[in-house]
């Protein structure tokens, strides 16, 4: 009796017809809603199809219009044709109309959560720690609960009802998704690529693939095989679901009080099928999120997942009921999306096949808006219209359940006349409002045009999500898991028909199963790759020629590079881009890397903030000093960025390029062929965000990996931290705060200032947002006893407050910042800057580039140009390796000595700019006697050494004649007309920034007392040093150990010099390296 065919509920109905009479007769004598004509006692009973009712339903709306009552054995049933109808109702009026039938099979008929051990006292509690505990409880009741009433889906209206649906909408709202985007695209990309290799295993590659996403963002466990039981088991409960709800499979549905029979009575079987449906639905509920749980402590649950999020928040003060809320709105997120986009997902493989030339038109516009160089993601989506389209005319072609879950009416309401009854089952014919000629002409005809590319319109349909305050919360979730299948499949494959026995092509036809959420019936497919690119595009990297760990602009600089090469490389991104950053000022020399990576033009259609050049403020009584970049050349300006932006930008371009970029990807172990601190590395272990893991195989690496330094720290332990620099950077964002320059060639420099405390400097950087990005640098020790300086009432100061007082140093940022300026609340933000240096940058087959290898200081901006430097020179040196232009053995010295001197350089200035902001009340500067200086410098004198070829030692005269042609750099007393009197005197060839430098003697020789002129040639030798680093080509320029860069794409590496370029090398090139 667990399944009853339909003479025996008409049989049954006579025996329980008494019972429902009365309800019956409560409806007569009130206008009800046409409907076919009803019988007494079991009225339309007899009526009702079997077979795919929603087409039936439709066909009774041609003769009894937009509402139709039925009568099931006194049940009032009332179904809707019409969108209008619904809206009115089941929106409009959803305080009456959200309410839930009782299905008494599938109910918990009793309350499971108590048992009856504590006489006097009333029921108790179970505890939660132990569900198996629970359990034996629960089947020790008298009830045949099954349990499905619990879940969202079937809970009658009221606060338990609402609260699962807050938490389930709080997770997997319109704001919340994207979070979980990669693991959606990962796994369609994964989807693809299984059904290439076995296309008839679209059904159950389907359900897995959804599957693992649903747990995966549930309990944060990520399912390796498909027998796992954390899947296995909640599809069981599923399938079991959909029979428990079926109309007529289960007589105690419509004989309530056949639940208390005795168990070994004829016909009591239902009672044995209860009891094994109740465990299957106990343990899909219980067991992953029980292991959710314990698995919080040891790390192995992944985050973010609903059930995670929740417990962590509670902090292990979560009640009973909420836990016991919490657990079960879990669980019908499984129930409510794995059918639902299985079906979905079917539908839309079966519409390819049925029209290709659908297919050519979304592959047409994912190539033209996503290019062939990467996959499709989440992102992309608003510039995808069509495949919007394609999404929702899925939908509406064939939406995944046609009748909708019924609702129930909570009162008794009056529509158009009609009376409503209280308790009446209300049914949506979804299949028909989506499939309405007057609405969508042909609607058997798959048409994504038929929406215009309207947003609007593609919105209609979402009425397959539910209605009212029964539409479900995680419809856009589920949208974003269907549009990632549907985008990867298009933009990698075409979509075939399958082949019978004797290879001819087997069309499918609109054909589904019955049920709540029905399927199309099976049919073959096949998949066939659009290029080789695109089938290495769903690819799990297992081998590649270069692994570039990190994703910062370093990190993408080489990768691309490497790419446009013709290398096959792949990049490991810890984190989601885009992700914040600081180091919003960017040098000249960005705009040349870009240009030679390609993708200067997107930097300049993106709307980066224009950035002439930069204001220093270091002498509290001179006026700044306005160094300009325009000076270097046409086309030097440069931009102030916000960072998350412009990072993203590059990694997007890598990608573009070619490069398989992996995001929230995190290496974790790197293998060598012996000895790390003396072999080559081969391989390395990764992880990504979303559970997953392997290992990659590699010729070459590029370590990126910023401050965490995977080959500096782990395993070569060769970092060196200056301790004179170990500073520390406290900023935050404005609104309205004036611009410098306005109106003047100046407009929208930086402004760097030194606070006038002596104890660090200031930074404000305009951004194209509008807003403005103020910081302040000081070193650690010095922050520290700032901050531990108490307030008049006796509390340390917040890191705001501590930050908002600085401005009391900097009256220049402070006059920026006026009246109008206003501080942006919550956004103080605090890093350490901790200056750094390695004793190499490179070994056998591996290159350290950007943060990973070394780190100034954040004045001057130095960052993102020594990482892109670093780009430069390894992809150079890795080439030269490849194509045998030189040794490995030369190629690393030669890199090591390029990021080595790119550093010193700005390491120099950096100290020149220190020792003026140190000594405010000095005027004249290149005075190197300061006790305060000094201590500084001591500690760099060890490090600074010569690599030319005589392998000197610079002396200190040397470095101190250095630091004060740099100090030069920021000496505001040099003007335009100076610069023009010097010309005069002195000639242009001198005074211009391809000139060599002069050094302290030459310039002595030549001023002879001209204070003007001797400022103006200092200042230049200043810029001078920086000259090279401007252009991404200068590598080609200077010839360094005997070998310059040929910086041309295509033949890109190292070329030997000759004698008479060997000779120009200078013998003072000094690199920073412990």
């Amino acid at each position: 009796m667990d399944s009853l065919p339909r003479s025996s509920v008409i049989a049954a109905a006579a025996f329980g017809g008494l019972v429902f009479y009365y309800a019956l007769s409560l409806t007569r004598g009130k206008r009800l809603p046409p409907g076919p004509r009803r019988l007494p006692v079991i009225g339309n009973v007899h009526q009702m199809p079997v077979e795919s009712p929603w087409m039936a339903f439709s066909e009774w709306g041609k003769t009894y219009g937009d509402i139709i009552h039925v009568d099931i054995l006194g049940q009032p049933l009332i179904i809707i044709n019409s969108t209008k109808v619904a809206k009115e109702l089941l929106d409009r009026r959803s305080a009456v109309y959200s309410d839930r039938p009782h299905f008494e099979f599938a109910s918990l008929v009793r309350d499971i959560h108590f048992d009856h051990a504590s006489p006097g006292h009333g029921r108790r509690p179970v505890s939660l720690k132990n569900h198996a505990e629970g359990y034996a409880l629960l089947m020790s009741d008298v009830s045949i609960s099954v349990g499905y009433d619990e879940t969202f889906v079937l809970q009658p209206y009221g606060e338990n009802w609402r609260k699962q649906r807050r938490l389930i909408a709080q997770d997997f709202g319109l704001s919340s998704t994207p979070k979980y985007y990669p693991l959606q695209e990962k796994e369609a990309a994964i989807l693809v690529r299984n059904l290439l290799k076995d296309p008839s295993s679209l059904v159950e590659q389907i359900k897995l693939r959804i599957g693992i996403i649903i747990i995966r963002v549930t309990y944060g466990y990520y399912i390796q095989t498909p027998d796992d039981p954390f899947l296995t088991t909640p599809l069981q409960a599923m399938v079991n679901f959909g029979k428990a709800t079926a109309p007529g499979n289960f007589l105690v549905d419509f004989i309530p009080a056949l639940k208390h029979v005795p168990r070994w009575m004829p016909g009591s079987g239902f009672l044995q099928t209860a009891d094994e449906w109740r465990k299957i639905v106990w343990d899909a509920s219980w067991n992953p999120y029980d292991w959710c749980k314990k698995n919080l402590e040891t790390g192995k649950t992944l985050m973010p997942n609903l059930c995670g999020n929740y417990v962590q928040e509670a902090g292990g003060k979560m009640s009973h009921d909420d836990e016991m809320k919490l657990v079960w709105a879990a669980s019908s997120v499984m129930g409510g999306g794995l059918d639902t986009n299985m079906s979905s997902a079917l539908s839309f493989f079966m519409a390819m096949i049925l029209n290709p030339a659908i297919q050519t038109k979304a592959q047409a516009e994912l190539d033209s808006v996503v290019g062939k160089d990467r996959l499709p993601t989440l992102n992309d989506k608003p510039n995808l219209p069509y495949i919007r389209s394609i999404m929702a005319e899925v939908f509406r072609w064939a939406p995944a359940i046609p009748l909708g879950i019924p609702h129930a009416t909570s009162d008794h309401d009056v529509y158009e006349g009609y009376d409503i009854p209280k308790g009446s089952l209300i049914m949506p014919n979804v299949w028909h409002m989506l499939h309405d000629p007057e609405v969508y002409p042909n609607p058997m005809e798959f048409n994504p045009e038929r929406f215009n590319g309207s947003d609007a319109e593609m919105a209609k349909v979402y009425l397959s999500f539910g209605f009212g305050r029964r539409i479900c919360p995680g419809m856009h979730f589920a949208e974003g898991t269907l549009f990632s299948i549907i985008a990867t499949t298009l933009a990698t494959c075409d979509i075939l028909p399958g082949l019978d026995a004797n290879g001819n092509e087997v069309m499918p036809k609109y054909a589904y199963t019955p049920g709540t959420i029905t399927f199309p019936e099976a049919f073959p497919v096949r998949l066939r790759p659009r290029s080789p690119h695109a089938t290495a595009l769903l690819s799990d990297p297992k081998k590649t020629t270069v692994l570039v760990i990190g994703g910062g602009p370093a990190g993408s600089s080489a990768a691309t590079i490497l790419r446009r090469e013709g290398h096959d490389v792949t990049l490991f991104e810890a984190s989601k881009f885009p992700r914040y950053h600081v180091g919003e000022s960017m040098l000249p020399s960005l705009r040349n890397y870009l240009n030679f990576m390609g993708v200067e033009d997107e930097f300049v259609k993106h709307g980066f903030l224009n950035k002439p050049g930069a204001c220093f403020k270091l002498v509290p009584n001179l006026r700044e000093s306005w160094t300009d970049f325009t000076a270097l050349g046409p086309g030097y300006a440069t931009w102030n960025v916000i960072r998350s932006e412009m990072d993203e930008l590059l990694l997007r371009h890598a990608a573009k390029e070619g490069v398989q970029v992996f995001e929230e990807t995190k290496v974790d172990e790197v293998q060598f062929e012996g000895d790390p601190k003396t072999s080559r590395p081969i391989s390395a272990t990764w992880t990504s965000k979303d559970g997953s893991s392997g290992k990659i195989e590699f010729d070459w690496l590029v370590d990126a990996s910023g401050r965490a330094g995977v080959m500096s720290t782990k395993y070569l332990n060769n970092r060196q931290m200056r301790e004179s620099l170990r500073n520390v950077a406290v900023w935050g964002y404005w609104k309205d705060v004036k611009r410098y320059g306005v109106g003047t060639k100046k407009a929208n420099s930086a402004w760097f200032e030194a606070l006038r405390d002596e104890s660090g400097w200031a930074w404000i950087i305009p951004l194209h947002n509008g807003t403005t990005s103020v910081g302040f640098v000081m070193h650690q020790s010095i922050s520290n006893k700032k901050k531990a300086i108490l307030k008049p009432d006796g509390t340390r100061p917040s890191l705001t407050e501590h930050y908002l007082d600085q401005l009391q140093y900097v009256p220049g940022v402070r006059e920026l910042i006026g009246d109008k300026g206003s501080f942006i609340p919550g956004s103080t933000k605090s890093a350490s800057d901790f200056s750094y240096s390695a004793t190499r940058y490179s070994g056998d087959h591996f290159r350290i580039i950007g943060d990973a290898a070394n780190f100034v200081d954040p004045f001057f901006s130095s960052g993102v140009h020594i990482g892109m430097t670093g780009a430069l020179s390894a992809a150079a040196t890795i080439c030269a390796s490849i194509k045998g232009q030189v040794d490995e053995a030369t190629s690393q010295a030669w890199h090591d000595a390029k990021v080595g001197i790119a550093h010193t350089r700005f390491l120099v200035v950096v100290l020149s700019a220190y020792k003026q902001m140190r000594l405010q009340s000095t005027a004249v500067l290149g005075d190197l006697d300061s006790e305060n200086f000094d201590e500084a410098f001591d500690m760099f004198r060890p490090v600074i050494f010569g690599l030319a070829d005589s392998q000197k030692k610079l002396t200190d005269t040397q470095v101190q004649d250095i630091m004060d042609i740099c100090q030069s750099f920021f000496d505001p007393n040099v003007n335009e007309d100076d610069i023009h009197s010097a010309r005069q005197r002195y000639g242009v060839d001198l005074i211009k920034m391809q000139a060599p430098v002069l050094g302290k003697q030459k310039i002595d020789e030549l001023a002879k007392g001209d204070e003007i002129g001797e400022r103006v040639l200092k200042k230049f030798d200043a810029l001078k040093v920086f000259s090279d680093d401007v252009e991404a080509t200068y590598m080609g320029r200077n010839p360094l150990l005997g070998y310059k860069a040929n910086v041309k794409r295509g033949e890109l590496g190292l070329t030997k010099v000759d004698a008479s370029e060997e000779a120009t090398e200078t013998d003072e090139i000094i690199v920073a390296a412990p």
